[in-house]
């Protein structure tokens, strides 16, 4: 869509947090048992103790993200951080949006 995330910014970390108080409360999983690592960047820069989801959790996780964190937190998260991406974030609404109508 032709926006590219600047390597300052992880909002992966937010919608990590924002997943895991979803998974606690929807799933009643407790992902503090989940085992972590220090996740490595191509930059060099390193963040520890990152949870290592199970692989069965990919689906909700996609789903969260593209229906939780997109539509309702990443434009507060790039409001204060990269106030470029809100008219990329709004092509994505609007395609949501659009989807939306035609579902049948």
């Amino acid at each position: 869509m032709g926006y590219t995330l600047p390597d300052k910014l992880v909002p992966d970390i937010s919608e990590g947090k924002v997943f895991c108080n979803w998974l606690r409360k929807e799933r009643n999983i407790d992902p503090s048992t989940f085992p972590t690592y220090t996740h490595e960047y191509g930059d060099g820069r390193k963040i520890p103790n990152v949870k290592l989801y199970p692989n069965e959790l990919l689906p909700d996780f996609r789903e969260h993200f593209n229906n939780e964190w997109l539509l309702q937190r990443a434009e507060q998260y790039f409001s204060k951080k990269d106030i470029k991406a809100i008219p990329y974030l709004q092509k994505k609404w609007y395609f949501n949006y659009q989807k939306l109508r035609n579902v049948k």
